[in-house]
């Protein structure tokens, strides 16, 4: 599944997560795709990352379709989108934390469909890339 979202720079030192977004949320999302520097040249962490924002842009979808169909404004969803697109993947602060933990935990600040507090999948690499997400 991670390998189709995987693509290398052009000098090949540096792993990329690529994904399209469906035709239908372009205009809330306002991209195309979403793209994100994955942070390690190791192809391994690499498909830990992406596995886990694969699975993370697939409740973020779910949620913008939920969102339109609850009437909101696609300005209103282009600016959430991109306020949980640019959190993801940094340390949650303690007053961003259901359980007001200081773990330091790589998470999105807020998870696209409220989820639960339970986390899907948790990974730490030697080179300190660290993935957690909570659904």
């Amino acid at each position: 599944m991670a390998r189709g979202f995987l693509q290398r720079s052009r000098h090949g030192t540096r792993l990329y997560f690529r994904r399209r977004v469906p035709g239908d949320l372009v205009d809330c999302v306002g991209k195309r795709q979403l793209y994100r520097a994955l942070g390690t040249s190791d192809l391994g962490i690499a498909r830990i990352v992406a596995r886990a924002l694969a699975a993370w842009t697939d409740a973020l979808f779910e949620q913008v379709r939920t969102m339109t169909k609850q009437g909101k404004k696609p300005d209103e969803i282009r600016a959430q989108v991109d306020e949980l697109w640019n959190s993801w993947g940094t340390p949650a602060s303690p007053q961003n934390r259901r359980d007001g933990s200081t773990t330091g935990e790589m998470t999105p600040e807020s998870e696209p469909n409220g989820g639960s507090a339970s986390p899907a999948d948790e990974r730490a690499s030697e080179d300190g890339v660290r993935v957690g997400f909570t659904l």
